[in-house]
């Protein structure tokens, strides 16, 4: 029974656990590279600042373009290539920090019809961030598997105890043991079932005195009868008739016949249905003890 409700439990536990951490590892992974996107974006907002903070009144830079700003907004491992007019040259091109980068993270900026950002990025990074994010979420699914799986264990602990005791009181009931017990296990439905067990116990109990009361005393008279019947019979048995003394031979054997059946009725309903076991003593004032302790 613990087995069962501790499977039962664990399934459930699992299947959560399942249902919302695939579900978060997936969300986790893309919510990494969405930030790191985002931070991608908001450098390529700032350098168009810049860029166009340099272009002249008619849009158009003129000389050379002032890349010091836009190296302190690329990272240390990125690459950044800018377009933009100018006055010679209608697209000119600029590229500012490594010169190339493999498995690159890509964001792009448009300014206008001439001129653009493009910013590449190692994927790495975002790789490791990734996996960490990852990492911590399956962390947190499996110690949410752990203390379910510790919650599993004290609840079919809790559960099956109590209904093993419960099935121990009902097979003793069968058994002839009709003794009330008085635990009880602070879980109402199984409690209620110990007080209709311990009514039955008392119940079975009287009546069970009762009827080997009625036996007693319907023994006792019929014995009586029996025996006043048999002395009669006696006085016969020495009748100087013959016959006489045949028929009250032939009754008293009927006599001790029907004392004979009314011995083994007496014997049989004395008799426990079930074979005695021994009880131990100590093991029953243990458990008063305990009772009266607590």
């Amino acid at each position: 029974m613990r087995r069962r409700i501790l499977q039962s439990i664990l399934a459930v536990v699992i299947m959560t656990a399942l249902l919302l951490g695939v579900p978060l590892i997936y969300t986790a992974w893309l919510w990494v590279e969405d930030v790191t996107r985002s931070d991608l974006r908001v450098r390529l907002d700032r350098m168009a600042a810049e860029v166009i903070a340099q272009e002249g009144t008619n849009g158009l830079v003129e000389g050379a373009l002032n890349t010091d700003s836009l190296k302190v907004l690329t990272p240390n491992d990125g690459r950044l290539v800018v377009v933009y007019p100018t006055v010679v040259d209608g697209a000119a091109r600029v590229d500012v920090g490594e010169a190339t980068v493999k498995n690159a993270l890509v964001e792009s900026l448009a300014m206008g019809t001439s001129g653009s950002l493009r910013l590449e990025v190692p994927s790495e990074n975002l790789r490791t961030q990734q996996k960490q994010a990852v990492m911590a979420v399956g962390v947190l699914v499996l110690l949410s598997i752990t203390a379910g799986t510790v919650v599993a264990v004290v609840t079919a602990r809790r559960l099956a105890d109590p209904l093993q005791d419960v099935a121990d009181r009902a097979a003793r009931l069968a058994e002839g043991d009709f003794r009330p017990d008085p635990r009880r296990h602070d879980i109402p439905e199984l409690d209620r079932v110990s007080d209709v067990l311990d009514a039955a116990t008392v119940e079975i109990s009287v009546r069970l005195q009762r009827e080997r009361a009625l036996v007693a005393d319907v023994s006792h008279q019929l014995r009586s009868r029996l025996t006043a019947v048999r002395l009669r019979l006696d006085e016969l048995s020495v009748h100087e008739d013959p016959d006489v003394v045949n028929e009250a031979e032939e009754a008293m054997a009927q006599v001790d016949r029907l004392t004979d059946g009314i011995d083994d009725l007496i014997r049989s309903s004395r008799t426990s249905g079930s074979s005695a076991s021994l009880v131990s003593v100590v093991g029953e004032l243990e458990q008063v003890t305990r009772d009266w302790q607590a």
